[in-house]
This record gives C-alpha cells, sequence and structure tokens, in this order.
C-alpha cells in the first residue's frame, strides 16, 4: 500500500483504481452471471437483450432495422441474432404488411416464458448487487448510474459527430 503523504496513513490501492477498470470488472462479474444462468437455455446475454427488447415493443414485435438501431448492432449482427433466436423457436419473422421490404420479428410464447424465468433470475441478482444497502443508496445508486450512462452517451456521441460518422456499432451475437 502506498502512503498519503498528507495524512501519513497508507491508501488502499482499490480506492485508486480507475473508474473504468472498476466498470469493466463489474460487467464482466455480471455478464459471467447471467450467460452461466442463460447457458442452461443455451442463450447468450446479447440474445436476451434482444427479447426483452422485444418484450417491451407493442404486440412484442419490431423490424429488423428497429432491433439493430435500437441495440446498437450492425444489420449483420442483427440477421444472425435473429437467426439463432428463430432456429431456437424463440422469435419468428415475417414480411411486414406496411412495408414489404422489412421483416418484422416477434416474440414467440416459447420465449414469453424463458423472460419471466429470467426476470426471476435478474430480480435475484439486483438483489445480490444490492445487498447491504438501504433503499436511499440504491437509489443513489441507480441515479448516479444513470447519470454515468448519460455522460458517456454524450462524450461518444459527439466524439463520432466530430469525426463525421454514425455512431459505433457492434455486439456480441
Amino acid at each position: 500500500m502506498r502512503q498519503d503523504p498528507r495524512e501519513g496513513c497508507r491508501l488502499d490501492p482499490a480506492a485508486e483504481e480507475s473508474l473504468a477498470i472498476r466498470f469493466r470488472r463489474i460487467d464482466q462479474h455480471l455478464a459471467g452471471i447471467v450467460n452461466d444462468w442463460l447457458r442452461k437455455d443455451d442463450i447468450t446475454f446479447s440474445q436476451i437483450v434482444l427479447l426483452y427488447y422485444l418484450r417491451e415493443r407493442p404486440g412484442g414485435q419490431a423490424t429488423q432495422k428497429e432491433i439493430g438501431q435500437a441495440l446498437r448492432i450492425a444489420h449483420p449482427t442483427c440477421i444472425g441474432l435473429i437467426r439463432r433466436l428463430s432456429c431456437k423457436k424463440l422469435v419468428e419473422t415475417a414480411v411486414d404488411t406496411r412495408n414489404r421490404r422489412f421483416r418484422v420479428v416477434r416474440l414467440t410464447d416459447r420465449a414469453r416464458d424463458l423472460i419471466r424465468e429470467a426476470d426471476e433470475g435478474k430480480s435475484e441478482l439486483e438483489k445480490q448487487v444490492t445487498k447491504g444497502f438501504s433503499e436511499e443508496e440504491e437509489r443513489l445508486l441507480r441515479d448516479l448510474l444513470k447519470r454515468v450512462d448519460e455522460n458517456l452517451a454524450s462524450v461518444r456521441m459527439t466524439g463520432e459527430e466530430a469525426e463525421g460518422r454514425a455512431p459505433r456499432q457492434g455486439g456480441n451475437t
């Protein structure tokens, strides 16, 4: 441990760790736990995110283009995700009746059941994440994380706009 010359006491190295490293480690913990839970259903984190997105949409459906934009993933990545979910009978695709150039993706009953199970796991995980927090601390954590997310989104968008390109896309399938 390094000593703080102002106070004459030792500093905790974890307290000096960069926020980026801390967020990355938290992300790895959460993704690992979620992927372990989803493995039994042969689903990845990216796939469940797409299913959750569809659940929130009217009628449990959206076009491929809407999905790609909402999840910030490239078109080929989106197609691959949808194809794998379709093979698992979790989504169905059809030509959009309003505009035949688009394909609509909709949840199946099997996907709705899987999401209900995932909701239970998500609730348990959130309890574990906030274990020992008071209601006020949990509310503060959510508020602070929302602000961090908004700050980073604006920095990312500003940098991409300055370079004259569209927001970066990509993701895991």
